[in-house]
């Protein structure tokens, strides 16, 4: 599939007078049909936002594009999160030994990357796993 077919096809969609709705729908539909190796596709992109400029169309609401971007820094932060949590979880290893280990399901009920970061790099600096333990937010009652 070459990247003016997907063009053309995608012009004739604004080109029919749909609603935003209805087009970002079809836009969905055709995308998802014609995939483009990843050169390509971005060359469409680029003819795609071209061509939006000159009809003053969006392919998606200012509200999705909030959307996206809060659901890339959601995945960052987790993906930092658990990075963190495996370089604490080899660090207990090899400094505590499995007994550390054994703290790994409080540490993980941890969400902030900055907190997780004071542990990690607590663990070279504290005198045992005692002290370490006690670096950790309370642990709720039941």
């Amino acid at each position: 599939m070459e990247r003016g077919t997907k063009s053309r096809i995608v012009q004739r969609l604004y080109d029919r007078g749909m609603s935003q709705t209805e087009l970002l729908q079809m836009f969905r539909l055709i995308d998802w049909m014609m995939t483009l190796p990843p050169g390509l596709h971005a060359q469409f992109e680029s003819d795609l936002q071209a061509f939006e400029e000159e009809q003053k169309m969006p392919t998606i609401y200012p509200c999705e594009q909030r959307w996206l971007d809060r659901g890339r820094n959601e995945g960052r932060t987790e993906g930092r999160t658990e990075g963190i949590c495996s370089g604490i979880e080899l660090g207990l290893k090899l400094r505590f030994g499995q007994a550390g280990v054994a703290l790994m399901p409080r540490i993980r009920e941890v969400k902030d990357p900055s907190a997780l970061e004071l542990l990690l790099n607590a663990i070279e600096t504290v005198p045992d796993l005692a002290a370490f333990t006690g670096l950790l937010p309370a642990q709720p009652t039941d």
